[in-house]
Formats: C-alpha cells, structure tokens, sequence
C-alpha cells in the first residue's frame, strides 16, 4: 500500500540510545523506497545494545517486520605503562693497598656502578702522634695515594660510593700497616765541662767515685747531650763502665750507687751540684764484676725524652759508705764512660 502522510517509523522496544520514539517517513507511492533515518548516539558504558523500530500506518497500526540496531561498545584498552628502568648501582670492589718506595701508601679498588661522587676516609698513626680526614673524589676515580708515612705506624682507609641523591651504595675498608723503621745505634761520649768529680773540698775533671787520702768522699759525674734524640723512639739505651781502674779497694764502700741527676751548666761552676737532685736510680753496683756488663738506662732515657725537650742526661756515681777514710786513696777511676743508644728515627 501507498504510505501517506501520518505514516512514521517508531521505537517498539530495546535500548532507545538517545533516538526519537517517532520519525516522520515520506509519502511513498508502493513498490517504492524511502529513505528514514534516525540518530543515535553510544552509550558511555561498555556492552552490547539493540534498539528496535517498526512501521506505523496514520492510524496507529504497526506493521511489517521489526528494524533493529545492534552495537557494541568495547571496553576501553587497558594500556600497560612501560616500566622505567631503574639505574643500575653496585659499590666498589677489591680494595687494594700497595705500599710504594718512596714511603706511600696507594689504594686502589674497582669503580662502581651508577655513583656520582666517592668520599674517602683515611687515619694514620705513627710514634704516638695521628692524622685523620675525609675527602671527596670524582665518579670514576679507582685510586688515592697517601702520600708520604712515617715508618712503624698502622692505618686504615674507607672508599666510599655516593649515589646521585647523596646516599650511599657500597663501601670497602681496608687495613694496613707501615714497616717497622730501621734501627740506628749512637754512642756518646761524656762532655767535658758536664763531667768530672766533686767534693766537697773542690772539683776536677777526673772522672773517679771514692774516697780521697784526706778522708773527704768523692762522687762522679758524667753528662751526655742528648739533643738529637728528641723525636726518636728509643729500643734500648745503656751506660759502658767497663773501661776503669781501681786505687786500693772501692767496693769496701758498697754498694756503688748510679743516680739519674739533673744539673745547669759546668759541673764545676756550683758547689751545689754536688747534691743534686736524684730523678732516677739507674742501679747500683756491689763487685766488681758488674762493671763489665752495660747498665740498662733504657726507661729512664725514654722517660726523660718524653717528659720536656731535654737536652743532656746526667749521672751520678757515688758509694753507699761515705764516711771518713783512713788516710789513704779507696778510688774507682774511668777513662771514660759511654751512653750506647739505640733508637727508631
């Protein structure tokens, strides 16, 4: 049949997306084709909707087959982010120390993965006194060198890997010790104007302990400069007295006191140093056999080194029985005494 005016395309059922429930259809003439439209618009969910139409004549019948839309609308893509890659970090490795030639120490170690600065720590001690500090050092860097160390002294240093936001990725630490310094061996002679004997009748430079014709006791001195050995480590220190004679029988009066003293100027120059002040006792010495072997003054040399910058060592020789004589000599007389010393520079 002819479709006239009245006749439209109408929603019968379904999901309706926004359509009109009613669209107009122009007059069309039968066996003929009309063109019809109708917008729709997606819905925002995803699924699957269908929308179905049918004809409607002017007076209100539907007729003819059911028209259909059916979409989909796809659930959105799920987007997978490419993960960012996190910078590889690894601390240093192998941490070395070979100690050169000329007295250093040079550390090396394998460079790290990923570090923008390292920073080192470094502590060394030798004879008593230390050094510690700590620096920075560029990425890359796979060695430090000391510089120059004194001899018989122990340390330790500490390479560290700083990441770029200042926190650390490895550390090494390594130990090490400095050789042992060489040993050297000084002898002293006594100084002349330090050295000598007194009495109370008088002095002279005659190196001798006793007691004299006139009955009056007779003490001896001798002084070493020891000037030179302000900044040593000292292994071993001893006074010679082997070389010596005897007037009569000395050893009567033992025993022979050795006395650390401490005087100013020529021994001579003041009565007083007769008496002066004991600071140590070396020993003392009752046969005559005990002149052969050296007398061990080691502590107390060191201790006076290490006590102020001292420049002589005094000794004083005297016997325990000062009393009067009897007329004749009782004498211990030396060509010289001498302070053997070995020390560590």
């Amino acid at each position: 049949c002819d479709w006239g005016p009245g006749f439209s395309l109408v929603f019968v059922g379904g999901d309706q997306m926004g359509g009109s429930a009613s669209v107009s259809v122009p007059a069309t003439a039968a066996g003929s084709t009309a063109d019809v439209s109708v917008n729709l618009v997606a819905p925002g969910e995803p699924g699957t909707y269908r929308g179905n139409w049918r004809m409607q004549s002017d007076a209100g019948l539907l007729f003819g087959s059911t028209v259909y839309v059916r979409i989909v609308v796809p659930a959105p893509a799920t987007v997978t982010p490419t993960p960012t890659e996190e910078p590889t970090l690894s601390g240093p490795t192998n941490l070395q120390v070979a100690l050169q030639a000329d007295g250093s120490a040079l550390f090396t170690w394998n460079d790290a993965v990923g570090e923008t600065e390292y920073r080192y720590e470094f502590s060394f001690v030798a004879g008593g006194l230390g050094v510690a500090h700590s620096e920075s050092l560029p990425a890359e860097t796979t060695s430090w060198n000391s510089g120059v160390l004194d001899c018989g002294g122990n340390g330790g240093f500490t390479i560290i890997a700083l990441a770029e936001d200042g926190s650390e990725i490895g550390r090494l630490t390594v130990n090490f010790d400095t050789p042992a310094c060489a040993e050297e061996t000084v002898i002293l002679s006594p100084i002349a104007s330090r050295s000598g004997n007194m009495s109370t009748e008088g002095c002279s430079g005659l190196l001798r302990a006793g007691i004299a014709p006139a009955g009056n006791y007779i003490r001896g001195f001798v002084s070493f400069d020891i000037s030179g050995l302000h900044d040593v480590t000292i292994v071993a220190a001893s006074l010679d007295m082997s070389d010596y004679s005897l007037t009569d029988d000395p050893f009567d009066l033992q025993p022979l006191h050795i006395e650390q003293v401490q005087f100013d100027g020529s021994l001579c120059s003041n009565p007083d140093n007769l008496s002066a002040p004991t600071l140590a006792s070396l020993g003392e010495i009752s046969a005559e056999s005990g002149l052969e072997s050296p007398l061990n003054v080691k502590t107390a040399l060191a201790d006076y080194l290490g006590s102020g910058s001292h420049d002589y060592f005094q000794v004083r020789m005297r016997w325990d029985d000062e009393g009067a004589g009897s007329g004749s000599a009782s004498m211990l007389n030396w060509s010289t005494v001498r302070l053997i010393v070995v020390y560590q520079p």
